[in-house]
């Protein structure tokens, strides 16, 4: 059975939406909008703001020697 590794894959979900920022620059209305969510006054829909994921693989991979448990990886252990 050929050997397997272990990888970290970083899985981002990524949610987006227009809106419209009265402000004196750039900065300023990028700062309004951070503050408009973070106060909850601007919320990003599950479903109708979805913008897509992106998988990226993160690390190098280690020899999968079979101590990390099946349920804590995709693919579960063969071994």
């Amino acid at each position: 059975m050929e050997k397997m590794n272990i990888y970290t894959v970083a899985i981002t979900e990524t949610r987006r939406k227009a809106v419209s920022v009265r402000a004196g620059s750039k900065e300023d209305a990028e700062q309004r909008a951070r503050d408009a969510v973070m106060n909850t006054e601007i919320i990003l829909d599950e479903f109708d703001d979805y913008d897509g994921i992106t998988v990226e693989v993160i690390d190098d991979g280690r020899e999968d020697d079979g101590t990390m448990p099946c349920d804590s990886v995709i693919g579960g252990y063969d071994g």
